[in-house]
């Protein structure tokens, strides 16, 4: 029988608990709620059990909430930390960023708990390497540390939030307003017209496509004195550009709604957020090359080998801790063998796969080489062959004329 999810709940009211409890009680996942109302029993109870999840109530007397959740961190970095507030704000987020994965508001809290607590039981099994679990657990960061990038992040999270608010924050930002520019303008955005203001793309990107690019260049932000070690995140950044602007091309390719070609680009952009992991936060990294290498297999393979996980899954991992849509998700998870999802509906994860294969196969000269970096399986379940055909053709034919 499955193990339930464990949830420790530490606070000074028992309402809370309650509530939660009856929340639980109304959706189809084994879960256990551990109570303590009293800090200085923490500690006992996460020796005593296998906890998945601690929230620590920020109104907690006895003690100091950054305390305990630095304590928690140091002591248990493979815990999923949540902190309960009154309300977010931007000043707590910068005191917490490094600590908690997630605030919940109180007034919220029943519902943003539940929420947290399916994603984290869909991905519980995903990773079975107890290492690289503890790993992304500490890469915990909330995505941008800057006070106008939380506060923006914030923000795309709000119902009903207004556009030009967003765009007039994102002009605030040189670094941040290139790159939306430079996405909104590229040739498979720009069919309307050059976009000359940050107001204008966020208008014609959409707040999903935007929340996406923030957190991509925060993840390929990173300081590295190897010069090596800097090329090859240059050339993972380009690369998951390509895929994310292909991804989308082929889902209006396919005459798909909206939220597919955001969700597509989305996940096409962050889909090898995994490696990143891998190589700026493990000392994997090298083996994997010299493995696959050796091997003459992709580094997916290697991975599997000599660490029981992939990029796909320690990336679709850590995007479901930071609250991405299970379409997201999904598609970095399955990019690589969709027909795993065992689902042959057109998706964000057909989209990308495809995209991975033609930009990872750039340099061919025949369509079938393009094919041979496809999972047929799942190709010829999507029973699309004269669709598929017709679209491999155009793209290949295009890629070659550029050439």
């Amino acid at each position: 029988m499955k193990n339930p999810l464990k949830i420790l709940m530490v606070c000074n009211r028992k309402d809370l608990v309650y509530n939660m409890q009856e929340e639980l009680k109304k959706i189809h996942l084994l879960t256990t709620v551990i109570e303590c109302y009293h800090p200085d029993r923490m500690n006992q109870i996460l020796e005593d059990n296998v906890i998945d999840i601690v929230a620590i109530d920020m109104a907690l007397t006895e003690v100091n909430h950054l305390e305990v959740l630095k304590q928690l961190k140091f002591e248990h970095p493979h815990l999923v930390r949540l902190l309960i507030a009154e309300e977010w704000n931007k000043e707590l987020v910068v005191l917490t960023n490094d600590l908690v994965h997630l605030i919940l508001e109180k007034k919220n809290l029943s519902n943003m708990m539940v929420d947290t607590l399916v994603r984290a039981e869909q991905m519980r099994n995903i990773l079975k390497n107890d290492s690289l679990r503890k790993i992304i657990h500490s890469f915990d960061e909330l995505p941008i540390m800057q006070s106008y990038y939380i506060e923006l992040l914030h923000m795309l999270q709000t119902p009903d939030i207004s556009l030009k608010r967003v765009g007039d924050l994102i002009a605030t930002d040189i670094s941040l307003s290139a790159k939306v520019l430079q996405v909104s303008n590229m040739s498979i955005f720009a069919h309307i017209g050059r976009i000359n203001t940050p107001q204008q793309a966020v208008v014609f990107l959409g707040l999903n496509v935007i929340r996406a690019i923030v957190l991509y260049l925060q993840v390929f932000n990173f300081d590295v004195a190897s010069a090596s070690r800097y090329r090859t995140i240059k050339q993972l950044e380009s690369h998951c550009l390509k895929v994310g602007e292909t991804a989308r091309n082929i889902s209006r390719f396919f005459n798909m709604n909206q939220e597919s070609h955001d969700d597509s680009f989305t996940a096409g952009l962050l889909h090898d957020i995994g490696k990143l992991i891998l190589l700026t936060k493990t000392d994997y990294w090298d083996d994997l090359i010299k493995f696959s290498n050796e091997k003459k297999c992709t580094l997916w393979l290697a991975e599997e080998e000599l660490l029981g996980t992939t990029h796909a899954e320690i990336g679709a991992y850590l995007l479901n801790l930071w609250g991405f849509p299970p379409r997201v998700v999904n598609a970095v998870l399955y990019h690589h063998y969709p027909h795993r999802m065992k689902n042959n509906e057109l998706s964000a994860v057909t989209f990308v796969h495809f995209a991975e294969a033609f930009i990872s196969s750039d340099n061919t000269e025949t369509i079938e080489d393009y094919q041979q970096h496809m999972d047929l399986e799942y190709v010829s379940s999507l029973n699309i062959d004269g669709q598929t055909e017709a679209f491999i053709e155009s793209y290949f034919r295009t890629n070659i004329e550029d050439k």
